[in-house]
């Protein structure tokens, strides 16, 4: 009667175990994941707002050459200005 009882414990003991060993590997996997992921999101995210800022360096360098090409006079600013105006400097 002993043995009937303990072999099917220690398989279920022993599946357990394996259970728990296989769930805590995906657990950290997933983990792992989630960190490359954010990483890389971070990268993405930086170089679409270092390209944000060198175009709204490149419209304020264009706006300075007019004001030196025209005597610090920009004459019809509101066309120019409308045709300069980017989604980076529009708060400006």
């Amino acid at each position: 009667m002993k043995k009937k009882t303990i072999v099917p414990l220690i398989v279920f003991l022993v599946g357990i175990c394996l259970l728990s060993v296989f769930t805590y590997n995906t657990n950290v996997q997933i983990q792992k994941d989630r960190r490359t992921i954010a990483k890389l999101n971070v990268v993405t995210y930086g170089q679409r707002i270092e390209n944000d800022i060198e175009n709204g360096i490149e419209i304020t360098d264009t706006l300075k050459q007019l004001l030196i090409n025209g005597n610090g006079q920009i004459i019809d600013f509101s066309k120019i200005a409308k045709n300069l105006m980017s989604y980076s400097i529009q708060s400006v």
